[in-house]
């Protein structure tokens, strides 16, 4: 494992703490597609709305996915016991923002091997990025890549319906003039 990813695994809950807000703000606003425009070099990445399974209130959460047969997948590197595959338990329904559009959907975890190794191999091969920072390699042998991802949880989510309104990627489009004038009004003046 390179430096870098030494230092991203070693203050990963602090840096979730900043990179995930900032993330959803930044889908919210509409620039949801800007961290999709490369993917094969970053990956691609989605927003998760998924209910706490304590009390029910939202979570919001960027991650990497994989999509397969009309199917989204993304990898949990937390295990089985997480908060993320408890929630996903306790409630399944999820909303998932793409930047293609926006939909409700029904989530389970993959538990079979012949199913979730070949996806969770080309997941990391498609995110080049994630796969650099957890430090595995997608073109092991199977049995040492089976050893590397054993903690990983892939979850499958199936569309059920297209969604809209205000509370989804894009609601905060409207804050744009405001922005865009403010930063106008910043910009240095010439001295008559």
């Amino acid at each position: 494992m390179d430096f870098i990813a030494y230092l991203l695994n070693r203050y990963r809950t602090m840096i979730a703490k900043i990179h995930d807000p900032v993330m959803v703000t930044l889908w919210k606003l509409g620039l949801g597609r800007l961290f999709n425009l490369w993917p094969a070099v970053f990956g691609n990445h989605l927003i998760v709305k998924h209910s706490d399974h304590k009390n029910g209130t939202p979570n919001y959460s960027p991650i990497h996915y994989l999509e397969s047969d009309s199917m989204i997948y993304f990898a949990i590197n937390q295990g089985v016991n997480s908060e993320w595959v408890q929630n996903i338990v306790a409630n399944p329904q999820l909303e998932v923002w793409l930047p293609d559009g926006w939909f409700a959907g029904q989530a389970d975890v993959v538990e079979l091997p012949a199913d979730r190794l070949p996806l969770l191999r080309s997941n990391f091969k498609s995110n080049p990025i994630s796969a650099r920072i957890a430090g595995i390699e997608p073109e092991l042998e199977d049995q040492d890549f089976d050893l590397a991802v054993e903690d990983y949880v892939l979850i499958r989510v199936v569309r059920q319906s297209p969604r809209t309104g205000v509370n989804g990627p894009g609601g905060l489009a409207w804050l744009w003039p405001f922005i865009l004038m403010f930063l106008l009004g910043l910009r240095p003046r010439k001295r008559r």
